[in-house]
């Protein structure tokens, strides 16, 4: 017979243990843990010195502070501390090196959203999550009031059950709020996602199909024209094609070819995808670049005779050679003027405009060197507005954003976003510009193929003199997030982002590149949770009652809310995180040393106080003869010898905080212990 310890509660097992090869075997009664009303041995402080005092059933705790060179948190037995004893250097920011868990191989096995409403009966256990493959997948990627995770992703293509697409998106929005999204499948099929006017729905179709269309060769764009959607698309033989359901039969769609219309004035063959613009009260007109580097535009006529027509504008405007795909903007002008934006083959961000200057019917004017911008290397975005914003990518993976005005360039200049912010994207990918409620978003890709949005907020006021700038009336500060990198989202991109302002709500959609890596999604799991987060706590307080012991069917539900049961929960949380992030976790129990149970039955257990340790593990504290764990927390940072950990069970220093999900460090971790008890082992996922 020996002691499992629960977080510093003794359970009496039968366990056949062999203290060298750690090979063990368990017997554990029904209710190994005791009933909440057995006395338990607690901390409390006073003065300097740590004494052991008796405490019948009550949860109240001592919430004195530590000595300056000693981390202390509650520790996961009720009025028990995290007490670390080593010199711990006090930081202002904690350490959190992630090195090889950021760019974790895509991992197969998807995990629940967290914190996942645990199974509410009793005997319910928490399923392994499915084996997923998500790669190519249609991601809508939304901003989020949860605390639990800034951003939150929506699988559309597993909802609607449609292909994998390939390439960026096109997206518009109808005037009754409808949001459309178009892109092209692994089969090269056109498939356009529609949501409900409330967002909550959506629907998806295969365009090819429907209307009989030629396959495409690259990424689609679509717009809304007087209530008919009209999607465009190269083919692999070069040509324009549209898609638009304008027909008056049971099924509207159909298909034409734009290069076969213009066939008469010489329409070219295309070698980027298209861009289309439906500027109100204007005509709809598609610019692309041409097998010829030229930039070249198809424009609807009211002529039944001939609908659409064919303009060289780099002939016109005797431009330069084009590569990548434009884009196109009304200009800010006005007056029905249109502004496309693109590069040159030798990095030149130019503006073309149908402004007749110099009696040319088109004008083309040199933004780089206007500017002074640095050589760009990927494809051109605008927003329209006042001044137009166009984002590019230069040759390093600065995010620049030049705003013009006036199509002349008269006051126009540009931000390196990037260097505001010190994040850079992957050269040669193309960002994406959306509006905002503070003012406009860039979302682009990593070379680790990171989805990161920046911010950028656009000045609420103009300040009449210099006197009057003051801390106050200054606008806040750019800033980026990282979207995939949150417990809601945690998956790669695999194209370029679209960005689009859906009613006030910035989304981003992108093709899934496949999840993140276990131990990312351990940290971040675990993260999600803490007190600068989710701020998970028991409830009511003092009562043990919280969602992740409910999840395995364990403890008590008596005085508990629905979905919540009672126990002490640091190992409960810690077997929640690692199983919700893929881990197979059979063999781990309530008790904080069956984790090094489990590790020695894996081979995957460090024991003693001299480990390496690495975010994801879990790192437990007690004795190992007899085997005893008096507490249990999940490494989520490593800088050296110090560690930052996340415990269920815990406490801290927050006013108004109390029992529940807790991150403390950095500090030592060899060194430390709890409630006297030095490091029994870490061990690894």
């Amino acid at each position: 017979m020996t002691t499992l310890g629960h977080c510093g509660i003794a359970a009496v097992a039968r366990v056949a243990v062999d203290t060298v090869n750690l090979r063990t075997t368990l017997q554990l009664p029904h209710n190994p843990w005791g009933s909440r009303k057995d006395p338990c041995y607690r901390f409390r402080r006073r003065g300097a010195a740590d004494q052991l005092v008796r405490n019948e059933g009550g949860w109240r705790a001592p919430r004195s502070g530590g000595h300056r060179n000693t981390r202390v948190a509650r520790g996961a037995d009720r009025g028990a501390r995290l007490v670390v004893t080593a010199r711990v250097r006090v930081w202002s920011v904690p350490a959190l090196v992630l090195a090889t868990v950021l760019w974790a191989a895509p991992a197969q096995a998807r995990s629940p959203r967290m914190p996942a409403p645990p199974p509410q009966s009793p005997t319910a256990s928490l399923a392994l999550p499915k084996v997923a493959v998500v790669t190519g997948h249609l991601l809508d990627i939304a901003a989020s009031s949860k605390p639990v995770s800034a951003w939150a992703s929506t699988d559309l293509s597993a909802i609607e059950s449609a292909a994998s697409v390939m390439g960026a998106v096109s997206t518009a929005v109808t005037g009754t709020g409808v949001v459309l999204v178009a892109g092209r499948t692994t089969a090269d099929h056109v498939v356009l996602f529609s949501s409900s006017a409330s967002g909550r729905t959506w629907t998806a179709g295969d365009l090819t199909v429907r209307a009989r269309a030629p396959l495409a060769a690259g990424s689609p764009s679509v717009v809304v024209s007087a209530g008919v959607v009209r999607v465009f698309y190269r083919t692999a033989a070069g040509d324009l094609e549209e898609v638009e359901n304008d027909r008056k039969n049971a099924d509207p769609w159909f298909a034409s070819s734009l290069t076969a219309l213009t066939a008469s004035t010489d329409g070219a063959l295309l070698t980027s995808d298209p861009s289309a613009v439906a500027p109100a009260g204007y005509p709809i007109a598609v610019y692309a670049r041409a097998t010829t580097g030229d930039l070249v535009s198809f424009t609807l006529t009211s002529t039944r005779a001939h609908p659409w027509y064919y303009v060289d504008i780099t002939a016109l405007s005797h431009g330069p050679q084009l590569t990548g795909t434009p884009t196109a903007v009304p200009a800010p002008d006005g007056f029905g003027l249109t502004a496309v934006y693109a590069r040159t083959t030798t990095g030149h961000l130019v503006e073309f405009t149908d402004d007749d200057v110099g009696y040319h019917l088109w004008s083309v004017r040199d933004v780089s060197v206007a500017l002074g911008l640095p050589t760009v290397s990927a494809s051109p975005t605008s927003l329209a507005g006042m001044p137009t914003e166009v984002a590019s990518v230069t040759a390093t993976g600065h995010v620049v954003v030049a705003s013009i005005p006036s199509v002349s360039l008269v006051g126009a200049t540009y931000a390196d976003v990037s260097a505001l912010v010190r994040q850079r994207v992957a050269p040669g990918r193309t960002v994406s510009i959306a509006p905002s409620k503070a003012g406009y978003v860039v979302a682009g890709v990593t070379a680790a193929s990171h989805v990161v949005v920046f911010s950028v907020p656009s000045p609420s006021t103009t300040p009449q003199s210099a006197a009057s700038v003051t801390a106050a009336s200054a606008p806040p500060a750019p800033s980026v997030a990282d979207v995939t990198m949150q417990p809601l989202t945690e998956q790669f991109a695999r194209s370029d982002p679209t960005a689009v302002d859906v009613h006030g709500v910035v989304h981003v959609y992108v093709s899934s590149g496949g999840f993140l890596g276990l131990i990312a999604r351990i940290v971040l799991a675990a993260a999600s949770q803490d007190q600068f987060h989710a701020r998970v706590e028991d409830t009511p307080a003092g009562s043990d009652c919280n969602p992740f012991t409910a999840s395995f069917g364990r403890g008590s539900t008596s005085g508990c809310a629905t979905g919540t049961a009672a126990e002490q929960w640091c190992s409960d949380f810690a077997q929640y995180v690692w199983q919700s992030a893929g881990v197979q976790t059979n063999g781990i129990t309530a008790g904080a040393a069956s984790f090094i149970v489990w590790g020695a039955a894996h081979h995957r257990v460090q024991l003693g106080t001299r480990f390496t340790p690495q975010p994801g593990d879990a790192i437990v504290w007690g004795t190992r003869s007899p085997l005893y764990g008096t507490h249990v927390a999940l490494i989520v940072g490593v800088e050296g010898p110090y560690i930052d950990v996340v415990a269920g069970d815990s406490w801290g220093g927050l006013p108004g905080y109390g029992i529940g999900v807790w991150r403390t460090g950095p500090f030592r971790g060899s060194p430390s212990s709890v409630n006297g008890y030095p490091v029994l082992g870490v061990v690894t996922p």
